[in-house]
């Protein structure tokens, strides 16, 4: 690491209590999307509130948060030739701790001749999440950390040939794993997600995304660094993530939607950033692409229904306990077909000893269950029953779809 022009070698961590400092997250791979591990049971994209395949989804363990750690000044031409023969393999997410605040984030589409080329989005509650996977071609994930002491370590001892049980005492004496180390912190930042019809692969949107801080610096007159630009997801089109870098920024961000022709400005900016600067080749798509949005039209969207209706169906799923899988499972299935969110979540039935999962207005009560305790609760819904209520109940087994297709009184269309 670097401070102040010095380079310094990272000798150890001063994390009290390291193994249980470890944590676990889940990063939804086509968005860059970030799950601590108090939302590891989200099914739902915290970017997009897609649902995701599990293919979709990577499951990060032993994730250590850097804090304070000891280090050592280091001879600087040594420390060149150590990161040019191996470097930090280093990935960024996106965490939004807060749905339903994420859900009014504003929004904004820059569109030329009737076709939307770029979708913006101010994130005001996110937080920006980077973690080491591995040096560069390491075989293993992680970097190898001495738990009882803290100290990082060239590599994990090999196996010992010695009896298990003097293995065992030693690993208690001095437990050593592979972590990953990560960071994360609060930064004023716009998502910008490419529509199909501007034409860039990820190589041209990686050219873009090396382009942009520089030309809204220059656009605005701030000092070098202080904005940044990565792209967030895997795949082909990844969207482009412009954020502030350290202090200042001057609220640009903010203000790149609220003057329509702020970010065409920018885009301008990056067009000429060519001929003035060593910057990479552009192609001629990038190029192209530039042009189009230097001469786009921004089209501001204030909060709308659609967004109540996500930050609702965000407040309804953090109602329900993270073992409750079949009731997830059917408000993620509501949610994605855009049919009537119920209006409260485990309501209690005064005078009754039975728990439905969900509640919709007037008098109807719904139970999601799992199909081997069908009988359990029986007698509970036979009693709402009794006094006039209505039950809908769906066991887990049964074809969801099916079912709510044939309650369209009750599962409305809303958007």
């Amino acid at each position: 690491m670097r401070h102040q022009g010095v380079d310094y070698r990272v000798r150890r961590t001063l994390a009290a209590h390291t193994a249980a400092a470890l944590t676990r997250a889940r990063l939804a791979r086509p968005s860059g999307g970030w799950l601590a591990s108090e939302q590891a049971l989200d099914e739902l994209c915290p970017l997009t509130g897609a649902a995701l395949p599990q293919a979709d989804w990577e499951r990060l363990g032993d994730l250590l948060a850097l804090g304070d750690g000891v280090a050592e000044m280091a001879d600087a031409v040594s420390l060149a030739q150590a990161q040019a023969a191996r470097g930090l393999r280093i990935s960024t997410a996106l965490a939004l701790p807060d749905a339903a605040a994420a859900a009014r984030d504003p929004r904004a589409t820059l569109s030329a001749d009737g076709q939307a080329l770029l979708h913006l989005r101010h994130l005001q509650s996110a937080r920006i999440v980077q973690f080491a996977r591995h040096w560069h071609g390491a075989p293993e994930a992680g970097f190898p950390l001495d738990l009882a002491g803290g100290q990082w370590l060239a590599e994990l001892p090999a196996p010992s040939s010695s009896p298990p049980q003097a293995q065992a005492a030693g690993l208690r004496r001095h437990p050593r794993r592979r972590v990953m180390p990560w960071t994360a912190h609060p930064a004023d930042a716009l998502l910008l997600t490419p529509a199909q019809a501007l034409g860039l692969d990820r190589d041209a949107l990686a050219a873009m995304a090396r382009l942009l801080p520089r030309a809204a610096e220059q656009h605005f007159g701030l000092h070098p660094g202080e904005l940044d630009g990565v792209l967030l997801g895997e795949g082909p089109t990844p969207a482009l993530l412009l954020h502030e870098a350290g202090e200042g920024g001057l609220d640009v961000l903010r203000v790149l939607l609220a003057s329509p022709r702020a970010l065409p400005g920018v885009m301008a900016q990056a067009r000429r950033l060519r001929h003035h600067e060593a910057a990479p080749a552009l192609h001629t798509a990038l190029q192209t692409a530039l042009l189009r949005l230097a001469a786009a039209s921004l089209e501001l969207f204030l909060s709308t229904p659609r967004d109540d209706y996500d930050a609702r169906h965000a407040q309804l799923l953090r109602q329900l306990p993270p073992q409750a899988t079949a009731a997830r499972r059917l408000l993620s299935f509501l949610h994605a077909q855009g049919l009537r969110l119920p209006d409260a979540v485990r309501r209690t039935v005064q005078g009754l000893y039975v728990q439905p999962d969900f509640y919709f207005e007037p008098r109807c009560w719904v139970f999601c269950i799992d199909p081997l305790s069908l009988s359990e609760g029986e007698a509970g819904r036979e009693a709402l029953l009794d006094r006039g209520d209505e039950v809908w109940t769906w066991a887990a087994d049964e074809d969801l779809s099916a079912c709510v297709a044939r309650r369209p009184d009750l599962f409305r269309r809303e958007r």
